[in-house]
């Protein structure tokens, strides 16, 4: 009796110390990130996060803001999905989507004729908003010593304070991988 009850209590001490062991390797993080430079019509312009959240998805955030003074500003974010269609060793085949934002104000000054038809010195702020979005396809290339390239071309939507066109998009980055 005493030695079935040891075998059952050792069975379920190393079960479950082997369950602690899954769980505590599920917490560890195995996302790898990358920082670098982004360009694009769709993805965003400026500075750039890459989360590569497994060997398919990467999500990656753009952001630029320029601030030149109060009345001549411009900030660019994007956010994009990146997903790997072919896993090459130094060449692989991707497919994005992109949401790019971009506000800007912008001084404008100038003469402008009055109602007594006379040239009038006039300033005014210009907003504006914008708004892409885009998907399409391209290749990630890897130069395997912790840098990647990437080129991209794809189609998309842009709105310009509600005005919206249609027309093709093209979009590069410079990644270095941690």
């Amino acid at each position: 009796m005493k030695t079935k009850l040891f075998s059952f209590l050792a069975v379920t001490l190393i079960s479950t110390a082997a369950f602690a062991q899954k769980q505590e390797d599920a917490k560890k993080c195995n996302l790898k990130h990358s920082f670098g430079f982004n360009l694009g019509t769709t993805t965003g312009v400026g500075l750039s996060y890459q989360m590569h959240v497994d060997k398919v998805l990467t999500l990656q955030l753009t952001a630029a803001p320029y601030y030149t003074s109060k009345f001549n500003q411009n900030y660019n974010t994007g956010l994009a999905g990146i997903f790997k269609l072919k896993d090459r060793e130094y060449v692989d085949f991707i497919s994005y989507v992109g949401v790019n934002y971009i506000y800007s104000t912008d001084m404008q000054s100038g003469y402008v004729i009055d109602v007594n038809n006379q040239y009038v010195y006039s300033e005014s702020v210009a907003f504006t908003n914008k708004l892409n979005i885009g998907a399409g396809i391209g290749f990630q290339f890897d130069t395997k010593r912790d840098f990647t390239f990437a080129l991209m071309g794809g189609y998309a939507g842009y709105s310009t304070n509600s005005a919206w066109s249609l027309s093709p998009s093209i979009e590069g980055s410079l990644f270095y991988n941690l």
